[in-house]
């Protein structure tokens, strides 16, 4: 019998065998570096790609929030946010977000909720001027 999905997500999640342990004392971003970067490991974008697709890696019941500090076509810069709970049974979420690398002027991610210490780090990126993006 084939099925057919009837709506469908721009945020794809995938599941894995083992659910990583983390520590009720150790951060949920993982380690930042010095000047605020979210550790690679556990919050990244894919560099290659023109467009922010960003990956979390952690522990079930994680919620995190995505912000997105971009330029618009029309000039103004905009905030986009995305939010997010790694449901039972679910180690990683990646959010593909059509927003260009190019004209994007920093990101921040903010673990609100999970097992550990709750935190933000920022995710690096050549934004708009070609600049590294500045510290959250």
């Amino acid at each position: 019998m084939i099925q057919f999905a009837t709506s469908c997500t721009h945020e794809i999640a995938s599941t894995a065998p083992a659910i990583p342990s983390r520590q009720l004392t150790a951060p949920i971003l993982g380690a930042t570096s010095p000047n605020g970067d979210c550790a690679p490991s556990v919050a990244d974008i894919s560099h290659e790609q023109p467009t922010a697709h960003i990956t979390h890696l952690g522990k079930p019941g994680d919620e995190i929030s995505v912000r997105i500090t971009h330029q618009t076509e029309s000039g103004p810069k905009k905030d986009t946010v995305q939010e997010f709970t790694l449901p039972e049974g679910m180690v990683e979420r990646q959010i593909p977000t059509g927003i260009l690398n190019a004209t994007i002027h920093e990101i921040v991610i903010t673990a609100t909720v999970g097992t550990g210490v709750t935190g933000t780090c920022r995710i690096p990126v050549d934004g708009i001027s070609g600049e590294p993006t500045p510290l959250p």
